[in-house]
């Protein structure tokens, strides 16, 4: 585990041996529990969908956090600035928040993109929004040298909480 700063402040965990395969969708659960001393612990499992287990990945305590979870960030980033003719892309979806008090699912379907390509310099070839291929999900893309692409950030509720095990 490894923190980082500069953007804003967090951490990272890596997931050793976790065969991940590209196109396979992988789900995600955090836990945000909070201290009596105004902290909160943050634990995150996956679950691949050719698996039936959840995988444990971390717990952090975040010592300058002491509210609840009100969202989660995502990003795509090239370090690799030679290869910027590949395209990558990941699609997001059936994102839920559970309300621990009011004992309800929550969906999340509102996000707000931003980019840090397309500026003076820097490669204009990126896409956000709502995905050309699954009308029900989000995406983000860049390389590739395809054109700029920018469309909505809201998609319709979507009907059916996750059935993911936890509560």
């Amino acid at each position: 585990m490894n923190n980082f700063g500069g953007e804003g402040t967090g951490g990272q965990s890596y997931v050793k041996d976790a065969q991940w395969k590209t196109g396979e969708k992988v789900a995600f659960v955090m836990n945000v529990l909070p201290q009596a001393n105004n902290t909160v612990v943050l634990s995150a499992w996956y679950k691949l969908d050719s698996q039936k287990k959840w995988n444990y990945i971390a717990s952090w305590r975040a010592p300058k956090e002491n509210r609840y979870f009100e969202g989660f960030h995502s990003f795509l980033e090239n370090y690799g600035f030679p290869n910027g003719q590949q395209k990558r892309m990941a699609e997001y979806f059936n994102a839920y928040g559970y309300d621990y008090e009011e004992g309800r699912w929550v969906n999340l379907n509102k996000v707000r993109f931003s980019n840090t390509d397309g500026k003076k310099g820097q490669r204009v070839d990126y896409e956000q929004g709502v995905s050309p291929l699954h009308p029900s999900r989000f995406y983000m893309a860049s390389g590739g040298y395809t054109p700029t692409v920018k469309t909505d950030d809201e998609l319709p509720l979507a009907n059916t909480p996750p059935n993911c095990g936890f509560k």
